[in-house]
């Protein structure tokens, strides 16, 4: 029998843009029904990577991340869409509003 032992060193970093954001003064409230992305929030990027420092390879990996879409009834984080790998999904809707077209030319989705 040949025994086969195989190591992978993953790292994985995440970062903010902007790092701090200023929630709207008490009592601002969005147009209803919200018509551009502005009407929402200030935009946020949150972007991640996954490194793998070997020595050996990987040919699958799951990376979960999870974060509060609404606290109650009052919503935090309204996803427009997100990049990767052809095999990255979401299980919440993206852009449920459809609000990205207000986004500027450039903008990822």
């Amino acid at each position: 029998m040949l025994e086969v032992r195989a190591a992978t060193r993953l790292s994985a970093f995440g970062v903010s843009r902007p790092e701090v954001v200023t929630i709207p003064e008490p009592g601002w409230e969005p147009p209803q029904p919200p018509q551009r992305l502005e009407d929402i929030g200030p935009p946020v990027e949150f972007v991640y990577e996954v490194l793998n420092e070997g020595p050996s390879s990987i040919s699958a990996g799951s990376l979960e991340l999870c974060c509060p879409l609404a606290v109650g009834a009052h919503p935090v984080l309204y996803i427009v869409g997100h990049s990767g790998p052809r095999n990255c999904s979401v299980s919440h809707g993206v852009d449920r509003m459809g609000l990205r077209s207000s986004l500027p030319i450039g903008i990822p989705s």
